[in-house]
């Protein structure tokens, strides 16, 4: 069986793997380009598709979003739950653990994003996009942030994984210019730093759509 071939269990154990030790995890800073692109925005209702531990989900709620989060793991929502309560954000907030290849969050959104919602296994990923755009309404608002490579020093992790482009990205999302316009539509470069200090520009492809 190949990386990209793994069963819904095994991919649910790797996540698990990668969160078990986050119950310690203090809380972080939400996503440059989340704040960038949201800050000017009136909050109603948001989605967070792949939330997790819950730093993005955690600022919009203070920004005043009633926010629908979630994550396929149960060690970061968890997580996610406990940085919440801490923060008087709790019925700001509903994390659930969901595999989004097997369910879907009821309701409407002005907002959803899915900021660098990939993983080493094969998953519905265009599937679910299209859906979570399909729950946005007239005039809201979709980001999608998506790495485009991989850093040097994770080559093991990566060295199977073909990263998306931008135009692969919005064929995958399939949006009907007829009911949507694009705000943004760019690959981004960012510096990031390894785990021994190291170096690197990396590159993102950013979304940022409206519905008309």
């Amino acid at each position: 069986m190949s990386e990209q071939q793994a069963l819904p269990e095994e991919a649910k154990d790797f996540w698990e793997q990668r969160y078990v030790q986050s119950v310690e995890r203090a809380r972080g800073k939400a996503g440059k380009f989340l704040q960038e692109f949201v800050s000017e925005l009136a909050p109603k209702r948001a989605l967070e598709l792949g939330c997790s531990t819950g730093d993005d989900s955690l600022w919009l709620a203070e920004k005043g979003w009633q926010v629908t989060a979630v994550d396929i793991s149960d060690h970061a929502v968890q997580t996610a739950q406990r940085l919440a309560q801490e923060a008087g954000l709790a019925s700001k907030i509903n994390f659930s653990a969901v595999d989004l290849a097997q369910s879907f969050p009821e309701g409407e959104f002005e907002f959803a994003c899915a900021l660098y919602f990939q993983s080493p296994y094969e998953f519905p990923r265009a599937q679910i996009l299209q859906t979570a755009a399909s729950r946005i309404v007239s005039g809201g608002h979709l980001l999608l942030v998506s790495h485009a490579s991989g850093p040097p020093w994770g080559k093991q992790l990566h060295q199977h994984h073909v990263f998306p482009t931008l135009e692969t990205e919005i064929n995958d999302l399939g949006l009907n210019k007829t009911d949507w316009e694009y705000l943004d539509l760019s690959e981004k470069k960012r510096l990031a730093k390894g785990p021994e200090g190291q170096e690197a520009e990396l590159k993102d492809n950013l979304i940022f759509a409206r519905r008309r």
